[in-house]
């Protein structure tokens, strides 16, 4: 989908189509290469975080592994 880009003083900005937008007033921008990637900021916690469908984790995010125990001299 394509989104117009405009200047609004001196920033540049996006003009987001209405079924892309976000349930919130806050957002993070992330730059990698030439792609720009926005996320919402999340208002509701780690209840709301969790069940945001549009979250994507790192593949090892729960290996569901824990690591060894350290040996320590006490």
């Amino acid at each position: 989908m394509k989104a117009k880009v405009f200047r609004n003083g001196r920033n540049q900005a996006i003009r987001i189509p209405v079924e892309m937008s976000f349930d919130t007033d806050t957002v993070t921008l992330e730059k990698q290469g030439n792609a720009l990637i926005v996320r919402p900021v999340y208002q509701g916690g780690w209840k709301a975080f969790f069940a945001d469908e549009s979250l994507v984790l790192p593949d090892d995010f729960d290996t569901g592994e824990d690591p060894a125990p350290q040996e320590r001299e006490l």
